[in-house]
């Protein structure tokens, strides 16, 4: 970067009238780094600049945020005292460059010494600054600096002496402007990081004293050279032992818990703003380092035919009942997937969330299609399918709401989706359940919001033995199930193995279609015809092999036990299980032991 161009013929570019790109160096003198962060706004999804918050990111972000760069550069520069030498960086670099041309001036031989030295290094610099992406290139430039100096020689006398046959002593005056260059790396919040900086010198020009010419002077005295390599030398060396400030005012943002700890609330906020702009500004004398929060993606309502149905779509109604009774007795029937009763005044709204999953809220705009004012609703937004269901209250049956749904999180929304247009239902529909066996109703039972129910109901006394079939009707809807019915308690006593389809709950009852169960893992088994009230143990092979479990008989003499453990690997084959009640082997139920089937 040329110190010739300081802010001159600087050209900006707009993207699509967007930020301003200097594509040549600028005058950056005076300007101070800002940070701000830009949100689209909330309802017209314009961007619009907010006011970052500095106060907790450390004192050195601070003042790097609070005054002009180039004034706290030039603070560096020749105010600040370095306290492991008591002096400042530029009377270092000065004192550096004395030194080491007293040593070449001493390499020269005897009557050869300096005097004279002046090192007027400017003590404030212009800064220059030029942009590429997402990269900032700063140039200090000491523009008016000059080293002056004398030497003795053994032909020559002192320039103060009157002599006129004895020329005066060479010198030199050499006019420079070292430039220090710096460059800021802005990706993200976290991510900013200046260098140390790279030490040039520009436009040197020379001025010569005494009789000597210049080219002499500097070949046979200095190493030609000197004026550029040793400046460039010793500012190099004196910001490596005292570096610019401002990779360390950065590190304290590094170091803060907003980019350390990803739990803390503000690394969420930091996190909603992934990406940075820069924007130099002249007019406004600030360099924008501007975090940018995306567009929070629109929501999708899913429940576009009607309101939300929680059954699997794979699912259909289903009972499950004991699969053996005795006439007269007791015995439990749940059942699931049943169309649960509606609520004329209410609907359920699903939505999908593209980007926004957790932390946020959604805000939900209803009104009556046949017109009215809006209504808000808002919910929280806290899901790891990136999926949530919503109630819409207090509404008036058969009547149509149009609804339409954004996304928000603490600083801005999504854009509002599409509306679209719910119906509540103009009644609730079937509320109950009738449990029909042999095409005699033997209870009616209510039907909870989810399409569940459980019922206690009695096998008539006077129910013939053999197939029967248990039936469910809702409505429309009808689920069965087969029952066996048996001789009265206590007259023949069964057991089965038992396992479960998906959605049933409580003990498994269904029969499963081989007698068999997998070693190593747990198994269901159900008996029935025991005497009621009584313990029954289950052994493995024999009345006197080991215990695998322990179950009461019911009042109608039935159990079901849900966790008996499967015998190990090494039992794989054919066995029979023992129910002894009372001490007595009530029956037996042959069984196979299969082994796991491979994880493929």
């Amino acid at each position: 970067m040329s110190a010739v161009a300081a802010g001159v013929g600087a050209i900006a570019h707009a993207d699509d009238g967007n930020l301003p790109i200097y594509t040549s160096p600028i005058d950056a003198t005076g300007l101070r780094l800002q940070l701000a962060a830009s949100v689209p706004d909330r309802d017209t999804g314009e961007p619009v600049d907010i006011p970052v918050p500095v106060d907790a990111a450390g004192p050195m972000f601070q003042e790097l945020m609070s005054k002009p760069l180039s004034t706290q550069i030039d603070e560096y520069w020749s105010v600040r005292v370095d306290p492991e030498t008591g002096t400042t960086p530029r009377q270092q670099v000065c004192d550096r460059i004395r030194g080491r041309i007293e040593a070449a001036v001493a390499e020269a031989g005897e009557g050869f010494s300096l005097y004279d030295f002046s090192c007027s290094l400017a003590t404030q610099g212009a800064l220059l600054v030029q942009q590429d992406g997402d990269r900032l290139t700063f140039g200090y430039s000491l523009f008016g600096s000059s080293i002056e100096l004398y030497v003795t020689t053994p032909a020559t006398c002192h320039r103060d002496t009157f002599a006129p046959f004895c020329p005066s002593d060479p010198g030199v005056k050499v006019h420079l402007a070292p430039q220090l260059v710096t460059t800021l790396t802005a990706p993200d919040l976290c991510g900013l990081r200046a260098t140390n900086g790279t030490v040039l010198v520009q436009a040197p020009f020379i001025e010569t004293r005494g009789v000597l010419d210049v080219a002499e002077f500097v070949d046979n005295v200095f190493l030609g050279g000197w004026y550029g390599n040793l400046a460039e030398q010793a500012i190099r060396d004196v910001s490596q032992q005292v570096p610019l400030p401002i990779d360390s005012a950065l590190g304290e943002l590094r170091d803060n818990a907003a980019c350390t700890d990803p739990a803390s609330g503000p690394a969420k906020a930091v996190a909603m703003f992934p990406d940075m702009e820069i924007a130099i500004e002249p007019a406004q004398g600030v360099i924008l380092l501007r975090m940018v929060h995306p567009p929070i993606g629109v929501p999708i309502i899913q429940n576009v035919d009607g309101p939300v149905n929680s059954t699997p779509g794979f699912a259909r109604p289903a009972i499950a009942a004991p699969p053996i009774a005795g006439p007269g007795t007791a015995m439990k029937v749940t059942g699931q997937f049943f169309p649960p009763p509606l609520d004329p005044t209410s609907l359920w709204l699903e939505l999908e969330h593209p980007s926004l999953c957790r932390d946020g809220v959604a805000e939900v705009e209803q009104t009556q299609a046949a017109g009215g004012g809006p209504l808000v609703r808002t919910f929280g937004v806290d899901s790891f399918g990136c999926r949530t269901s919503h109630p819409m209250p207090e509404l008036t049956p058969a009547t149509a709401y149009r609804y339409r749904a954004r996304d928000c999180d603490v600083f801005t929304c999504s854009r509002w989706s599409e509306p679209v247009t719910l119906t509540t239902p103009a009644s609730s529909g079937p509320t109950h359940v009738d449990l029909v066996l042999d095409g005699v109703v033997l209870g009616t039972v209510p039907l909870t919001a989810t399409g569940t129910f459980d019922a206690d109901i009695v096998v008539p006394a006077d129910t013939a033995e053999g197939a029967h079939t248990l039936r469910a009707v809702s409505g429309e809807t009808t689920a069965d199930t087969p029952v066996q019915v048996g001789a009265a308690t206590g007259t023949t006593v069964t057991m089965v193995l038992t396992g479960a389809f998906f959605g049933d709950r409580g003990c498994p009852v269904r029969p499963l279609p081989t007698q068999a169960v997998t070693s190593g893992e747990p198994f269901a088994l159900f008996g029935t015809g025991f005497a009621p009230g009584s313990a029954v143990e289950v052994h493995l092979d024999s009345a006197t092999g080991p215990t695998l479990g322990t179950a009461t008989a019911d009042a109608g003499g039935s159990f079901c036990h849900d966790a008996l453990p499967g015998p190990p690997i090494e039992q794989v084959g054919d066995h029979t299980l023992v129910a002894v009640q009372e001490g007595v082997a009530r029956v037996n139920l042959p069984f196979a032991v299969v082994a796991p089937k491979p994880v493929r």
